[in-house]
């Protein structure tokens, strides 16, 4: 038996992991049609510069024509990127129009797909690839198919006034922490738990309690957008550090094990271990073991 009171976090624990279980699910299925289809469309076009032997086909046209967008003059609240978009008709195919950036003459901004298809991605291809061919016959782009600065004198001149920059730059490896908040786990003798509180306007659905080898830097309040209409809040508030001695480290282990594999069972490595950080009820129970068992 349970004390008074965690009976009732205990099922909203457990209603709270079946809901986001079946999210999960249903997502991956929506994920796995869409590449299905994908998959199983095909198509093949392809545009030849026979003086230069340079060609782009539907495949790479995309890749193309956000080159192209990069290397436009950047002015102030302009997007460097083509926009698209799509056109769902009655016979369940759709077609896509793209929009190049401002700084691109109205002429030759707007192009469509000349097929329709039966997803976006392959109607985002073909509308790039008419849009590339197009900015060709244009002028805006060379023999070699790659873009001419210097297609128009105003846009030369905006070239000449505004700080070029490479389109590849040296940068500072990213920072992984979690590395050495793993090893940590091997020397440190004290815990730091935190209280995370996931909140639905002013209504508390979840509290949760998360254990870290090494004391964290005050986390600001997350906001997590679910779909369309939910919007959840995430408070993470630090308590002091305790000892090893008063944190069952291993049962913690095992919690967070089945926490996650409820989520990603195809991903999860049975190892009840070596996680970054831990996860146990709020509450403090006084056998996690036996509480473990009765979530299982």
């Amino acid at each position: 038996m349970f004390p008074e009171g965690q009976e009732k976090a205990l099922q909203e624990w457990q209603e709270l992991e079946a809901e986001m279980k079946e999210k999960y699910m249903n997502d991956m299925r929506h994920l796995e049609i869409i590449e299905e289809a994908e998959a199983q469309e095909e198509g093949y076009r392809e545009f030849l510069v026979k003086l230069t032997g340079a060609k782009i086909t539907l495949l790479d046209a995309l890749q193309h024509l956000y080159h192209f967008c990069n290397t436009l003059p950047a002015t102030p609240y302009t997007v460097l990127a083509p926009i698209f978009t799509f056109e769902h008709m009655v016979s369940t195919k759709v077609s896509c129009k793209v929009i190049l950036p401002n700084t691109v003459h109205s002429s030759v901004r707007e192009f469509r797909s000349t097929d329709t298809w039966f997803t976006e991605k392959w109607a985002r291809m073909d509308a790039a690839f008419e849009a590339y061919v197009g900015l060709y016959h244009a002028g805006l782009v060379n023999g070699n198919l790659l873009p001419s600065p210097n297609y128009d004198k105003d846009v030369a001149k905006a070239y000449a006034e505004v700080a070029k920059r490479p389109a590849v730059a040296n940068i500072n490896a990213k920072y992984d922490p979690w590395p050495a908040v793993a090893a940590a786990w091997q020397s440190t003798l004290t815990l730091y738990p935190s209280i995370i509180r996931i909140l639905s306007g002013a209504r508390e659905i979840l509290r949760m309690k998360m254990i870290a080898p090494c004391q964290l830097p005050q986390l600001s309040d997350l906001t997590l957008y679910v779909d369309s209409k939910t919007v959840l809040h995430v408070k993470i508030d630090s308590e002091i550090g305790r000892t090893r001695k008063e944190i069952n480290v291993t049962t913690a282990n095992k919690i967070t094990d089945v926490l996650l594999t409820s989520v990603f069972p195809s991903k999860m490595e049975r190892d009840d271990g070596g996680f970054p950080l831990l996860f146990t009820p709020a509450e403090d129970v006084d056998d996690l073991e036996n509480w473990l068992e009765h979530v299982q």
